[in-house]
């Protein structure tokens, strides 16, 4: 059963992220949000030229897989984008085929007034909130 509307659209935009059983989101700019500790990523700051983390996930597409853009281990938050395009091809152009056939996720649906409270709504796989 598909699903139509906003469950519709947040079902095929859910990505499964390989370690914990993780769930991450995709947004605009092709870019997933997803918990920091749900990814197998080392901070212990040794970058060499060559070096990819590489995150397997799951959509309802299929297997993709991403690599971190950005991690904040305290707020518990990674964003995930697409592999290098020149190194990682055919991954690269996995990725934005799931961007192109799958609406984007708002992180905001309206403007809102800072350090006020303002109701979240977050949704499973099953729709349930």
């Amino acid at each position: 059963m598909v699903r139509r509307g906003i469950l519709g659209d947040v079902e095929k935009a859910i990505v499964l992220v390989s370690k914990e059983r993780g769930r991450g989101v995709l947004v605009e700019g092709s870019l997933i949000i997803t918990a920091a500790h749900c990814i197998n990523y080392s901070m212990n700051g040794q970058i060499v030229l060559g070096d990819f983390y590489i995150e397997n996930t799951r959509t309802v597409k299929g297997k993709l897989k991403a690599a971190p853009l950005a991690v904040e281990p305290v707020s518990d938050i990674a964003v995930l984008r697409s592999l290098d395009s020149q190194k990682f091809i055919d991954d690269a152009e996995r990725f934005e085929q799931f961007y192109e056939c799958t609406k984007p996720l708002p992180i905001c649906t309206k403007e809102f007034p800072l350090f006020k409270r303002f109701p979240v709504y977050i949704y499973n796989t099953k729709g349930n909130g």
